[in-house]
């Protein structure tokens, strides 16, 4: 007996599945000059390398013979697929059926998407376009009784217009458990430590999320469950929308206003790159995922260089100017030292203070941080803090050897800094870079001041290397002096022009000529063999960081 008559229905619900959400649901999605759900990922993965898992999930009706007559697809679409030929899984929502909210299915949708990521060891992104919960579920819920996992039904036996699903609170986006029965596991330490990250995704494997459109409730929690996220222009995302902040707080706002890219890029940091439409958006995930391994069992990819490791950048010998008030480019010096054109930034709207990127030298993936002295004069603001402790949390998770350009006059200052902080934050800040266990290459460019100056990693791997215009202390010469001959300089027949010797004089001795102890680095090196140093470095330690393979444990906590 043949089985055709069923598979031929599998084949009419996999057609009307890829319709989506019909004619006028697609046509609403292009006046808004947005891709639907499926052109997103051609867009992202290689060609034809799309492999749609779950096609028949969803609302189906059957006559009396059992032939399908008709079939809603889920609000969301999931499979394997390959990026530069890696093997990938995504997520995407559907904004054409039911404005993407997320229906009975999600639940479970949701969670075996993460396992089947995390089973599979393999990078997971999210297509974001949708809202969270639909309070029609309930009354799904109230209708049957409570959740079921029936998702299909004949014609006439019910008339609720979206899928049940195993979940007790309908519509429910569940985030994958931090960790699960699988835990318990004996054995040597890697078994142990394999066994602790169950559950976990970020320990594991590369996350994206992406933000298309509007995206609201816990969808939006899925933005910032992720080691990068990107948001078109276009797009907006927040936890709750404009009706739930009228009924909240009786505050009219719009969408754009509640949660542009201004407010999640540049203001609160929940999104880490902004992209000027789809396309721009779905290119920066594949770039972002070439410098980074499939899981963190595996070593970043090298790639063959073309670049000469032992390039000496004439240009280097006058980077850093002699007058300490003038700013200098810290993107070009970075661009001038890595391998041609491979700096990808991550997060340059927020804490403006500290530039992180993503590069390579020597083919090698490596992160870089610089200080930006052109914001708040390069200074660790509270921004910062947070922005250094989750790339160096990233980069220690996945191996990527650090790489710093440290021109830093110490923790921001003042009121403000303090109601923000700044004690606690940058305490959280440093305790990031002294358990990190990747190899970490600290450049001292010029200044290298207080407690910030525990940015330039001394423990571990950590080396620091000095060109000959840097200087180090516990205070800059400017607040120092200031601090310490107050009365001195009060007393003084011209107080400025002593002020100005004292700062003179201190700014002579806090050069790294002149500086022995914990400071003093390794070496004092040309600015033209800054690329050779870093090389030289990289390729030294290479072999001791693939050693350390596999998920990081940090234990304890952080202040």
């Amino acid at each position: 007996m043949s089985w055709e008559h069923e598979m031929e229905q599998v084949r009419r619900m996999r057609e009307l599945g890829k319709r989506m959400g019909g004619p006028e649901g697609i046509e609403r999605q292009k006046s808004q000059g947005r891709l639907t759900v499926r052109e997103r990922i051609d867009t992202l993965l290689d060609a034809n390398s799309f492999e749609e898992i779950g096609t028949t999930h969803g609302v189906s009706a059957f006559d009396d013979d059992g032939a399908v007559t008709s079939f809603r697809p889920g609000s969301s679409v999931r499979g394997f697929g390959r990026i530069d030929g890696r093997p990938v899984l995504l997520t995407g929502q559907d904004f054409t059926i039911r404005g993407g909210a997320s229906d009975g299915m999600v639940n479970w949708r949701s969670r075996g998407s993460t396992q089947l990521a995390e089973e599979f060891r393999l990078p997971f992104v999210k297509l974001l376009d949708g809202a969270g919960g639909s309070v029609r579920n309930y009354d799904t819920q109230n209708k049957i009784g409570g959740a079921t996992s029936i998702v299909h039904h004949k014609i006439g036996e019910s008339d609720l217009g979206v899928e049940l699903a195993q979940t007790g609170v309908p519509g429910s986006f569940d985030l994958p458990a931090k960790f699960d029965d699988r835990a318990a596991v004996t054995g040597n330490r890697d078994d142990l430590t394999n066994g602790l990250v169950r559950g976990n995704l970020l320990a594991q494997v590369p996350v994206v999320s992406a933000v298309l459109g509007s995206v609201a409730g816990g969808p939006a929690v899925e933005v910032g469950n992720c080691h990068f996220s990107i948001m078109t222009k276009g797009s907006e995302t927040f936890v709750g929308g404009p009706p739930m902040v009228r009924q909240a707080l009786g505050v009219e706002m719009n969408k754009r206003e509640l949660g542009n890219y201004k407010v999640q890029a540049r203001a609160a940091g929940a999104v880490h790159n902004v992209a000027e439409d789809e396309a721009d958006a779905l290119a920066q995930i594949r770039r972002f995922l070439s410098y980074l391994p499939s899981n963190v069992w595996q070593p970043p990819p090298r790639i063959e260089p073309e670049d000469d490791p032992n390039r000496r950048e004439a240009a280097l010998a006058t980077f850093m100017p002699r007058d300490r008030r003038q700013v200098h480019d810290v993107r070009k010096l970075i661009g001038l030292v890595t391998d041609h054109g491979s700096p990808f930034e991550i997060s340059a709207l927020y804490g403006r203070s500290l530039v992180t990127m993503l590069a390579r030298v020597d083919g090698f993936p490596v992160a870089v941080m610089a200080n930006d002295c052109r914001h708040q004069g390069g200074a660790m603001t509270v921004n910062a803090c947070i922005k250094l402790e989750r790339f160096i949390d990233f980069a220690d998770t996945f191996h990527l050897p650090v790489v710093y350009f440290c021109d830093v006059p110490g923790f921001m200052v003042g009121l403000q800094s303090e109601k923000d902080g700044i004690i606690r934050f940058a305490n959280r800040a440093m305790a990031a870079v002294q358990e990190a266990s990747v190899p970490y290459i600290t450049i001292v460019t010029r200044r290298l001041y207080g407690v910030a100056g525990g940015s330039a990693k001394g423990n571990g791997l950590g080396v620091r290397y000095a060109w000959p215009s840097a200087e180090s202390g516990s205070l800059v010469a400017e607040g120092g002096v200031m601090a310490a001959y107050r009365r001195d300089i009060e007393a003084a027949g011209d107080p400025e022009a002593r002020r100005r010797e004292l700062e003179e004089r201190f700014i002579r001795m806090a050069s790294v000529l002149r500086q022995p102890g914990i400071a003093t680095p390794m070496e004092i090196i040309d600015p033209v063999d800054t690329r050779p140093a870093i090389v030289d470095y990289i390729r030294k330690t290479h072999a001791v960081n693939v050693n350390q393979l596999g998920p990081k444990l940090r234990v304890g906590m952080r202040p």
